[in-house]
């Protein structure tokens, strides 16, 4: 092993043996739990609006919600920022198109 002789021989039987047990190893057992995961539940971009009462509708959605909880609804730039985000991400277009009109709840 000192003068390297043999060891390139060695390295290829290696590689050999492993390629033949990776065909010999029996495949894995599935878990015994499937989970499955939709684009929507990941995708910060993706809102629903549920119409809870006549006057009152409720937006949901991963990122939304996260952006409306980070919010200082008492700082008018904060709040700016915010609605300037839900207009590019078509909350706004959505909710007039769910029927929306002034003076409900969002």
């Amino acid at each position: 092993a000192v003068t390297g002789e043999g060891i390139k021989e060695l390295i290829y039987h290696l590689g050999d043996e492993l390629s033949r047990m990776a065909k010999e190893a029996p495949a894995p057992e599935p878990s015994a739990q499937v989970l499955r995961i939709s684009p929507e539940s990941y995708d910060p971009r993706h809102f629903e609006i549920e119409r809870v009462d006549e006057h009152e509708f409720v937006v949901k959605g991963r990122g939304i919600e996260r952006s409306a909880a980070m919010t200082d609804m008492s700082n008018e730039d904060a709040v700016r920022r915010f609605h300037r985000r839900i207009e590019r991400l078509g909350i706004i277009d959505a909710l007039k198109a769910a029927g929306v009109e002034d003076g409900d709840t969002v």
